[in-house]
């Protein structure tokens, strides 16, 4: 079965952990918030990433535009 992990920069009161079924095929999905701790987000996708297939990012800020110039936010580049 393959496992997707969401990692939910907000509030972890929304975490959730369910099975789907897509196209024939189950899925685990497991929501995680990680309540804006960012060192805790690092922590949790260190702790599953030889665990899950994939992980969705949600609520992180990814870059900033200005301009001609694209700047990648800090916190990103540690992921």
């Amino acid at each position: 079965m393959k496992e997707i992990i969401k990692l939910s920069f907000g509030s972890s009161s929304d975490n959730f952990d369910e099975e789907i079924e897509m196209n024939g095929h189950k899925i685990h999905v497991r929501g995680i918030g990680v309540d804006y701790d960012f060192n805790l987000a690092l922590l949790i996708i260190k702790k599953y990433a030889s665990e899950c297939d994939a992980f969705a990012l949600s609520g992180f800020i990814l870059d900033i535009k200005q301009q001609n110039k694209t700047h990648v936010h800090a916190m990103v580049k540690a992921i």
